[in-house]
């Protein structure tokens, strides 16, 4: 029996704990993890596909954000566009309200 604990990563870049020579670990408590620390344990299956989903719910999420911001953005050009085109009519209004105002007096 290894009464060790040995950290480290093997060439694969798995790193292994070993935890057999701790008084009550058994084989199924190794730890393994890859470089980005993600489990190789199978019972932690279902939590990864879990994970898995709620990022594809973000990444929908994020996607519909994202369209949702280019809309608002146009909408907002757009009404800017309008205001500046209504400011210059107004102006056209008073400019000639003014000159038959000038032509009465």
């Amino acid at each position: 029996m290894n009464h060790s604990i040995v950290n480290g990563q093997n060439k694969s870049g798995i790193t292994a704990l070993n935890l057999t020579g701790i008084k009550g670990a058994n084989a199924s408590s190794n730890i393994y993890s890859n470089r980005n620390g993600d489990s190789l344990d199978a019972s932690l299956a279902p939590c990864k596909e879990a994970l898995r989903v709620k990022d594809d719910e973000l990444t929908a999420l994020r996607e519909k954000l994202k369209m949702y911001e280019k809309l608002l953005r146009e909408k907002t050009k757009l009404h800017e566009k309008q205001l500046r085109a209504k400011d210059i009519r107004i102006r056209e209004l008073e400019s000639r309200l003014e000159k038959e105002k000038n032509k009465r007096s």
